[in-house]
């Protein structure tokens, strides 16, 4: 119906190839313009909640940060001793003092002994 009262307008073809051309180029214009602005107002919202999220784990960080400090102040000497640590340093062993237990790279056949 549309396009036979086109033809009862007496519009020539090139005519109307153009006015169909700008209708979906404006069409597409206003598309993408709500697709981007869209998009750009998720974005806003997304960083502002993210900024909230920085600011809370920044203030858990220096909770932290704080009872670390507390503890490393409370260590001394006697908690030392209450937990069972002692001074004596003459039986301390950091290796193997027997050759067949110690592990070592052989150069022969490049085994683990």
């Amino acid at each position: 119906m549309f396009f036979s009262k086109i033809k009862q307008l007496n519009i020539d073809d090139t005519s109307y190839k153009a006015s169909i051309l700008s209708m979906f180029g404006i069409l597409s214009l206003a598309f993408l313009y709500i697709y981007f602005l869209n998009n750009s107002i998720f974005n806003v919202v997304l960083r502002e909640k993210y900024k909230r999220e920085i600011k809370q784990v920044g203030g858990e960080v220096s909770s932290l940060e704080n009872k670390y400090i507390e503890a490393r102040n409370n260590i001394n000497l006697e908690l030392a001793h209450s937990l069972g640590y002692n001074n004596d340093f003459t039986n301390v062993h950091f290796s193997s003092e027997d050759k067949s237990l110690s592990g070592g790279l052989s150069l022969l056949g490049n085994e683990v002994r």
